[in-house]
């Protein structure tokens, strides 16, 4: 064998080998890029549970605050009414 062979033969081998540890190295980081995707994944479908809570109890408390100013109103008319029940029966008294 001549040294040209040689050297082409041990290039090639180291080449070989090079390409062997950077194909695992690309497969270890897609691995890793696949278990971050499913924690990532999980982490979204926990924040929409709690957004979904927050925002049932926000809609609670504006339907209790709706009825607390539909309330108000009612008590309002009640008190127009009640007074002007009351003045009606002072000016049937006199």
């Amino acid at each position: 064998m001549d040294t040209i062979q040689l050297v082409l033969l041990t290039v090639i081998i180291i080449l070989t080998a090079l390409l062997i540890l950077l194909g695992m190295q690309v497969f270890y980081i897609l691995k890793e890029i696949r278990q971050t995707l499913h924690r990532v994944n999980r982490m979204m479908n926990d924040i929409e549970s709690i957004t979904g809570k927050i925002s049932g109890g926000v809609s609670s408390i504006s339907s209790l605050t709706a009825g607390l100013k539909a309330g108000a109103i009612v008590a309002s008319l009640f008190k127009k009414f009640k007074h002007k029940v009351d003045e009606e029966e002072e000016y049937g008294q006199e």
